[in-house]
């Protein structure tokens, strides 16, 4: 997919950008605010990452990951689907992601220089789903996931169980999500 033209067509915005994340194609010390979401779990490499959006903030300027996942802290119910939580953290790294990378953000953001760390966490939680194109598409990502793992009539069995227990108010997923945030030295 082409993710530039993508957002050309979905956001009024003047302006967009597209460009390595390791390496972006603005300048030093730029922007009173440089974040991510739900990225640093994808790279190779976060406190490059990290340090290149250092690099774009201006001196005193924020530094924030608004929501890194920690699968490891994972609960889920009803017990049917506990496995489900397993399989994906399997497939995410797979992926070459690191579906740990919420315990590690602290010492990411010290790592890259960033000043007076904050993080906290926050749950994705799921219980009665009313939206339907939520739980929709929360299941493709899932299926993704682990349509590998499992043979079509035994993933079909869990869709329904998920989907059921989404429905009834019974289902419960809960994955700690990280959120960091911090300031570049103003003296840098």
């Amino acid at each position: 997919m082409d993710f530039l033209k993508y957002a050309q067509t979905e956001s009024t915005a003047d302006h967009f950008i597209q460009g390595d994340g390791g390496s972006l194609p603005l300048k030093s010390d730029e922007f009173d605010l440089v974040y991510c979401h739900y990225f640093l779990l994808w790279v190779h490499d976060p406190e490059k990452i990290l340090r290149e959006m250092v690099r774009i903030a201006k001196p005193g300027g924020w530094v924030a990951a608004f929501a890194e996942p920690d699968y490891g802290g994972r609960v889920d119910y009803p017990e049917e689907l506990v496995n489900l939580g397993k399989m994906q953290v399997d497939s995410l790294l797979e992926q070459s992601a690191d579906p740990f990378i919420g315990r590690k953000v602290r010492s990411l953001f010290a790592s890259a220089g960033i000043e007076d760390v904050q993080v906290g966490i926050m749950g994705y939680e799921q219980g009665n789903v009313e939206n339907r194109h939520f739980e929709s598409s929360e299941w493709t990502t899932l299926e993704f996931d682990l349509g590998k793992r499992l043979p079509i009539n035994e993933l079909n069995k869990i869709k329904q169980i998920y989907l059921d227990s989404g429905r009834n108010g019974t289902r419960i997923i809960f994955i700690p999500t990280f959120y960091t945030c911090g300031r570049k030295n103003k003296n840098i």
